[in-house]
């Protein structure tokens, strides 16, 4: 007898919604992301290419939980920073 059981590891099995690749409303996948520091109630995104880019969500705990659970580097970690 064979048994169809799906695999965990099948391509097309749905992402959690909180490790999804892209954050929406940010542009770029997680895979590109190096790290980040949130200025206030705006983040700034290094890239892995070099470039920074500056965003806004409407959730900056969603978007926050999003950059680590995908873990991109927290700056504020790096050096001391105290964070909210």
């Amino acid at each position: 007898m064979i048994y169809d059981i799906p695999s965990p590891f099948s391509v097309n099995r749905p992402m959690r919604e909180d490790n999804k690749e892209n954050y929406e409303g940010f542009e770029y996948p997680a895979a590109q992301l190096s790290a980040f520091l949130l200025s206030i109630d705006e983040f700034i995104v290094s890239l892995k290419n070099g470039e920074i880019v500056r965003f806004s969500p409407a959730s900056i705990e969603g978007f926050k939980q999003w950059l680590l659970i995908n873990n991109v580097r927290d700056i504020s970690q790096s050096v001391g920073l105290k964070t909210r």
